[in-house]
Order: C-alpha cells, then sequence, then structure tokens
C-alpha cells in the first residue's frame, strides 16, 4: 500500500488534478488484499480491438462451437482457465467501485471482420464464423482509478 500511495503522490506532484478525488476516497477504505486484487484484476483484463478501456471479458456466447482465440499468427489459444477469479473477488471491487456492477453483453459480432483482443501484450484474433456469437465482459470504469 506504501508503493501504491507513494505512485499516487508522485503522479499528482508531477502533474497536479489527475488524482481525482473519487480515487483518493476508494484509497482511503482499500485494504492491501483489495489493492493486490485490483492489481491482478488489471492483470487479466484486455482491451478490444482498438478501445483503450480495460475489459473483463467472462464469457463467449454462441450457438455453435466454431470460434477460437488464436494468437496472430501462430496459433496459440489463450487458457483463460489459468486466471480464473471467484465471483466474491468481482464482488468486492464492484462495492469499491473498481468495477462496474453489471455484466455487458456485446451485440452480435460481425462474422466477416476478426476481433483483435490484446491480453496480456499479446495480440489475438477472434474469428467467428456464426451470426449468433456475442461476448460479455466486465467493464472497467472509463478513467481507470488507479492504473
Amino acid at each position: 500500500m506504501q508503493n501504491l500511495w507513494a505512485q499516487i503522490l508522485k503522479k499528482e506532484l508531477i502533474h497536479s488534478g489527475t488524482i481525482s478525488l473519487r480515487a483518493l476516497t476508494i484509497l482511503i477504505s482499500m485494504t492491501h488484499e483489495e489493492a493486490l486484487l485490483f492489481q491482478y484484476i488489471m492483470s487479466v483484463s484486455c482491451q478490444i480491438n482498438n478501445t483503450k478501456d480495460r475489459k473483463i471479458v467472462t464469457n463467449i456466447k454462441t450457438t455453435e462451437k466454431v470460434m477460437c482465440f488464436w494468437v496472430k499468427d501462430n496459433n496459440y489459444p489463450i487458457e483463460y482457465h489459468q486466471y480464473s477469479l471467484p465471483y466474491s473477488s468481482i464482488v468486492i471491487l464492484m462495492d469499491l467501485g473498481l468495477i462496474l456492477k453489471t455484466e455487458f453483453e456485446s451485440s452480435k459480432i460481425n462474422h466477416i471482420q476478426n476481433i483483435q483482443l490484446y491480453f496480456k501484450n499479446i495480440s489475438y484474433s477472434l474469428n467467428c464464423y456464426n451470426k449468433s456469437a456475442s461476448i460479455t465482459v466486465y467493464l472497467l470504469p472509463e478513467k481507470n482509478l488507479l492504473h
């Protein structure tokens, strides 16, 4: 927690007004375990296409099993199961306001275009071969408070 506070104070000293009052309020009430949990959540979040906001992909819904994540040009699937998080962890961060409280579902994925997924500094390409697929995600606040 001391390192986190040091980084925030340094950022505020260098660029005054960059840390919101809301972020400071959350930090005051945050435990060390919650800070570590948030750091972990950030490490397993991803970006989709050219957006800068981070998401936690929770499900890919489809009526057919003909869709897969692959590393661009390497045919290496994402092993999401190794990053499993209990729902209770998500709820803790929701209560802090670090994850939005609603799970969102995308509109149907355009089955002609690939979706780029950026996860752990690797670019993946989502290829969908049916018209009924969608992605469900938890959103982190648009202007991430602590990252």
